[in-house]
């Protein structure tokens, strides 16, 4: 398999810059959370009703979590059909 072949067995796996980029920017006191709520409508679709901002920053601060090749290797043919 191709994972195999790169040696790689991580997909976006957890970065604690990125973690932290995100818990800041978009915590309840930061003027960017805006900017991290436009970032989950535009992925997730709109729906300002159902969006809790204050669980921001703990969204954000986990994502990328990151998934193992070989998950993503059993769900790619779901993806495609």
């Amino acid at each position: 398999a191709l994972y195999n072949i790169l040696n790689k067995y991580e997909f976006l796996p957890r970065n604690e810059f990125l973690a932290q980029l995100g818990d800041t920017l978009c915590n309840d006191n930061s003027t960017f959370q805006i900017l991290c709520t436009n970032a989950l409508f535009a992925i997730c679709g709109f729906n300002e009703k159902q969006m809790n901002s204050s669980l921001l920053p703990i969204i954000m601060g986990h994502t990328p979590s990151g998934a193992s090749t070989k998950q993503i290797y059993h769900c790619a043919p779901g993806v495609k059909s």
